[in-house]
């Protein structure tokens, strides 16, 4: 007999995997370990029990035990301790509760779980995401989830798309070591990388082992790309918006992150897949969130900086010494990198921060990612619309490095595509206040250098 409770997904039949563990009378769901440290601590939500005259006799004493005890689970282990029944726990490879397979150890890879059990062992809604991204979780994306106050899993949920490069290139590593450093930010901080069909195989392989802090969503509209991901657990995006050129539509990027992440995330953001963050990001968005908890923001806020320009090697690659390995901590790291390197303009934005609904996508035109001109555009149309929102200028405390590969500084000026003007022909020229300096609020360094605050900038602005 299988008992199950409904906190369970079950990914294929698991008796042929019960029947084979011979010679035991109970299989139970392990919670770590008594006191003596050797033995499991069993709970009653999964258990497979195998009918034969031990485990009846071990079932009535539980029963009668019951009568005088409302611990439920406790009397089931005494008995198990003292009962001539013999009771294993579930494999834990084969049978991973919530949170066991959400941060899964190397030897145990999510793809040979079973059955998930007790997936309620990780915050409820970040849970949800994660199934939902695996093909695991049937209730609708736009089925609303009511959201008790305080329960946001991150502070922010941060997606990037990744430019086509060949596996072994500089820009294919250079984007690797962007999701491996980010990564370093969660729980407050989560990734989500956006990806076209071409990258589908050689992004899969290498974000796989960062799962789940880095969850892939592909957009593609291909069956063979529904295919391959299917196989992968890969979440497939197919209902968005196209140029011509088939260049997917930036509020198509915006929206579908909003349909999945407003509700667990305080903040969501769209940066370059070349530009690494360390925990400042983290302390710069606890006070911009505490400014607007007292409403001393708006509700609608905008956050943009200036980039750390980082000449990487011609031969950088994962093995090489500036690649981020785990063997310091992000904020060293970071902080090596920053010591060589060089503030950019004030009118390069690669990275955007949001509060869900800031932006009215009606009154935006419709720009693309990856190509050229509508940063500018969309600071811009922040500053003319500040009585109903706050651009935010967080150079000052939040170093965002960007790796400046042999493509250059400005890469994406350089590259030849057919739409390469497409942003610029629909921005009508709306660039005039599209500058980081044009931001009336600012974040800044306290006394104690130690915390952020928020400051109206008192100068006049002007190009530097």
């Amino acid at each position: 007999i299988i008992y199950t409770d409904v906190r369970s997904v079950w990914l294929s039949d698991p008796v042929p995997v019960i029947q084979s563990l011979q010679e035991t009378d109970i299989i139970a769901e392990a919670d770590g370990t008594t006191s003596e440290a050797v033995t499991p601590h069993y709970n009653t939500r999964f258990m497979a029990i195998r009918t034969n005259e031990r485990t009846k006799t071990f079932m009535k004493k539980w029963k009668i035990a019951l009568q005088s005890s409302k611990w439920n689970e406790a009397t089931f282990n005494t008995l198990m301790y003292r009962e001539l029944v013999h009771g294993i726990p579930f494999p834990p490879a084969e049978f991973p509760n919530g949170s066991e397979f959400c941060s899964p150890l190397p030897e145990h890879p999510p793809e040979k779980a079973v059955v998930i059990h007790s997936i309620d062992k990780s915050p409820h809604l970040k849970t949800k995401r994660r199934f939902h991204n695996r093909t695991m979780w049937l209730l609708g994306r736009n089925e609303s989830v009511e959201c008790e106050s305080g329960c946001n899993a991150s502070l922010l949920t941060m997606t990037a798309t990744l430019s086509p490069a060949k596996k072994g290139t500089q820009k294919y590593d250079i984007q690797v070591n962007t999701l491996k450093a980010i990564a370093q930010l969660r729980p407050e901080v989560d990734i989500v990388v956006f990806s076209k069909a071409q990258e589908v195989h050689d992004v899969a392989k290498a974000i796989a082992q960062l799962r789940p802090e880095v969850d892939i969503v592909v957009f593609s509209k291909a069956q063979e790309v529904h295919d391959v991901c299917k196989s992968l657990g890969i979440r497939v995006v197919e209902n968005f918006g196209t140029n011509p050129y088939g260049t997917p539509f930036l509020h198509s990027l915006f929206q579908n992150l909003e349909a999945d992440f407003s509700q667990i995330s305080t903040f969501i953001g769209y940066m370059n897949a070349d530009i690494i963050f360390d925990s400042n990001l983290v302390l710069t968005l606890r006070a911009i969130k505490e400014a607007r908890d007292r409403m001393d923001l708006k509700r609608r806020i905008l956050l943009v900086g200036r980039r750390i320009n980082v000449e990487m090697a011609s031969s950088f690659s994962n093995e090489h010494p500036d690649s981020f390995n785990g063997s310091t901590d992000i904020d060293s790291y970071v902080s090596r990198l920053k010591s060589r390197g060089k503030l950019f303009g004030n009118n390069a934005e690669d990275f955007f921060i949001v509060t869900p609904g800031t932006f009215v996508w009606k009154e935006i035109p419709e720009f693309v990612i990856g190509r050229p001109g509508y940063d500018n555009w969309l600071v811009d149309y922040m500053y003319h619309r500040a009585n109903s929102s706050d651009l935010i200028d967080i150079t000052s405390t939040v170093p965002a490095i960007h790796q400046t590969g042999k493509d250059g500084n400005g890469a994406g000026h350089k590259r030849k595509k057919p739409d390469r003007r497409w942003n610029r022909d629909r921005g009508n020229k709306q660039y005039d206040h599209g500058r980081t300096s044009f931001a009336r609020w600012m974040t800044s360094w306290g006394r104690d250098n130690n915390s952020v605050i928020l400051q109206r900038r008192k100068t006049k602005n002007k190009d530097k």
